[in-house]
């Protein structure tokens, strides 16, 4: 029924994020690339968190399982799904993500892939403090099915399917807010749009 992977908001004219943030201080950093998992509430507007609650995210579900991305320029992260791979089973706490894109990057993409039948996969060994562990898949075993410039504003992406960030800009990073709640925490990908399309540009 829907054959994107990502779909942008609409109506999302506002300020999302209250000024003078800082990243750096009492957020746990994980490499590859750098992200926290903290408290996303504490950086939104009140237009950002009326506009939460407006799209089906009750209030302070923006902490449910959020983080933050740097994507660093020249840098693409590895093919991946969001998912845990835990004692030989692969779950997902969810299929989709509200994502709040910024930064000065000026050219950058969002890319997913299908899986060929002879894939191999990769796993990362160890538990980050995000409380799983990656996914990582072999690029020669994929085929590119969408690629979209993503470098800001306001998307309801698909992240259990493989996908990776890649920042071609030389100079500056770009910067994601992953929205992850526990809403239709078990919903397909396809009733996770059905969720939020009066809120989203569809076509």
């Amino acid at each position: 029924m829907y054959t994107k992977n990502i779909y942008k908001f609409k109506d999302t004219d506002f300020k999302f994020l209250k000024d003078g943030i800082q990243f750096d201080d009492g957020m746990p950093n994980i490499p590859w690339p750098r992200r926290w998992l903290t408290d996303v509430s504490s950086m939104l507007t009140d237009d950002a968190k009326d506009w939460l609650r407006k799209v089906g995210i009750g209030p302070g579900r923006e902490n449910d399982s959020s983080r933050i991305f740097e994507t660093k320029p020249n840098y693409a992260c590895n093919i991946h799904n969001d998912g845990s791979y835990n004692s030989g089973e692969l779950t997902f706490y969810n299929r989709w993500s509200i994502n709040y894109v910024w930064g000065g990057c000026r050219n950058g993409d969002m890319v997913w892939f299908k899986e060929l039948p002879e894939l191999t996969k990769e796993y990362f060994k160890e538990n980050t403090t995000l409380g799983h562990k990656p996914q990582i898949y072999d690029p020669s075993k994929l085929i590119e099915i969408e690629r979209n410039n993503f470098i800001g504003g306001l998307a309801l992406v698909r992240i259990d399917i493989p996908h990776q960030v890649i920042n071609h800009d030389p100079e500056f990073s770009r910067w994601c807010i992953s929205i992850r709640t526990g809403v239709i925490k078990d919903a397909s990908w396809e009733d996770s749009v059905d969720y939020f399309k009066e809120h989203l540009n569809i076509n």
